[in-house]
């Protein structure tokens, strides 16, 4: 029965998850099409610059206490007061110290309109420490329903008034103005969705006995940022900032994708490994299914994303930002390794094995900015290509790491992935050799697109049953109870309002 429990609220809140991020992606990306052909590759790379110490800024100000109280199994009240006001500390300090180090970031950059932007985003620091806990507590309840709303409300208000300012002529301001709605806005819904007033305590020693947890979870997510946005300073200081610019879409496209199809699985998944921690066995299986439904919805999408970036960039961006097309298509060969950490990396992080997570953090992170300043005198192209040679370089590593941890073989894991590659490798064979005749026959504009994406999906989805019966009856059928389910009870909850 318990067992049973755990699998609905999975399931439903992965539902609602996916339902948050689709629509809150969704939004986000029309608004950000819009800013493209407005806005110019420059603008666009000084605030990535600027967004890049902003990231590393709210890692410290959480300094992993936020997943500290989603993974304890019985959350103690002094605990998530002393979190709560250790954040919003954290956050006016380090705030402080990134007004004060503007300048010298942008030094470093050799880029000094960061340093405006960087200060006002900076102000922002506190404000978004003022929800973590509460967002934390909500979701360790399973509540991802009434955060998906409210979540989708403040980014569609900031989408808004980023157009509206762009459309005026704010230029890079509009992102700011983006960023100050957006996160003001979230911040008030979440205190209305959960209705929590921390007390006015603070317990050293008990932050003190936690932060050896959160410590390594703080210095992993830091090693994560390095491992994702180095690039932009090493392209801002070798190449150009409309270089990051161009860099940064591509990469936005690609996140899309990942956000949209790995990252509602992905997020779930933290919370049902703690549930699971102590039953090995159900571990194991939960986490190989988890794998296999992300690859299952991740591979198809991202490769057919690097097929067809030529059409759809120009489509979505302007076709002055062509260019990242070839960008798009490097990073779909990240479509492995990202499964396969995204999922190991919330296996480690459930088991409180943080230490390893940093460990394999610092030695993707190094090579990373090892690689890329090798690549940085050939250009842009070879510091995408030096980026995913990393990711595959460091791959087995991980997974060794992951099966000294978890007792699952790394055999096992990719074997859980196979099926949904070849399908996908197929489907691109399959839209290559068909691609000269549809476009003699539909052009190479938007109805190519939706005549090849239509015909990619059905490829994939006959190779996959030819390939990968089992894999599907296993992975997807079974999830069939669970959303009879979810229907009849979203059906009865539409009745009653």
């Amino acid at each position: 029965m318990e067992s049973h429990e755990l699998k609905r609220k999975t399931f439903h809140s992965t539902v609602w998850n996916a339902v948050r991020i689709a629509t809150s992606n969704l939004l986000s990306f029309v608004v950000f099409s819009v800013l493209t052909r407005i806005l110019s590759p420059r603008e666009f790379g000084i605030f990535a610059l600027a967004s890049v110490v902003i990231e590393f800024a709210r890692i410290l100000t959480s300094a992993g206490l936020a997943d500290a109280v989603m993974r304890t199994k019985e959350l103690d009240e002094t605990f998530a007061d002393t979190a709560f006001w250790a954040n919003l500390l954290l956050g006016c300090g380090v705030g402080i110290v990134t007004w004060v180090g503007a300048p010298l970031y942008a030094s470093m950059t050799l880029q000094p309109e960061v340093t405006p932007i960087l200060r006002w985003l900076a102000l922002l620091i506190p404000i978004s420490s003022l929800s973590g806990i509460h967002i934390a507590r909500k979701l360790r309840e399973f509540g991802y329903k009434p955060l998906a709303i409210r979540m989708v409300i403040g980014s569609l208000l900031g989408g808004f008034a980023a157009v509206a300012a762009a459309f005026s002529g704010f230029g890079v301001w509009s992102l700011v103005i983006q960023a100050a709605i957006t996160d003001t806005v979230g911040c008030i819904l979440v205190w209305q969705t959960y209705p929590w007033r921390p007390r006015l305590r603070f317990r050293g020693g008990l932050f003190a006995n936690v932060f050896s947890f959160s410590a390594s979870v703080m210095l992993t997510q830091v090693m994560f940022t390095i491992l994702i946005r180095i690039q932009d300073m090493v392209i801002a200081r070798f190449v150009s900032a409309s270089a990051v610019g161009v860099y940064r879409v591509a990469w936005r496209l690609n996140g899309l994708i990942v956000q949209t199809t790995n990252q509602p699985l992905a997020d779930i998944s933290l919370v049902t490994f703690a549930q699971l921690q102590d039953d090995r066995t159900r571990f194991r299986g939960a986490y190989l299914r988890m794998l296999g439904l992300g690859a299952f919805f991740t591979f198809p999408a991202l490769f057919g994303l690097g097929a067809l970036s030529d059409e759809i960039i120009p489509l979505l961006f302007g076709p002055k930002w062509a260019s990242a097309s070839d960008i798009v298509k490097i990073l779909t060969f990240m479509a492995v390794p990202i499964v396969l950490n995204n999922f190991g990396g919330q296996a480690l992080a459930a088991l409180g094995r943080s230490g390893t997570i940093a460990k394999v953090a610092t030695v993707q992170a190094t090579l990373t900015l090892v690689f890329s300043l090798l690549a940085a005198p050939y250009g842009l192209w070879w510091i995408a290509v030096a980026y995913v040679f990393r990711a595959y370089l460091t791959l087995p590593y991980f997974l060794a790491q992951l099966q000294r941890e978890t007792g699952v073989s790394g055999l096992s894991m990719l074997r859980a992935v196979t099926a949904p590659f070849i399908a996908s490798v197929l489907m691109v064979g399959m839209l290559f050799i068909i691609s000269v005749s549809l476009r003699s026959q539909l052009g190479s504009g938007l109805a190519y697109v939706v005549a090849s994406t239509v015909l990619g999906a059905a490829f994939y989805a006959a190779a996959l049953w030819l390939i990968g019966g089992d894999y599907i009856r296993m992975n997807v059928i079974a999830l069939r109870p669970l959303w009879s389910e979810f229907a009849s009870k979203s059906a009865a909850s539409d009745r009653l309002e």
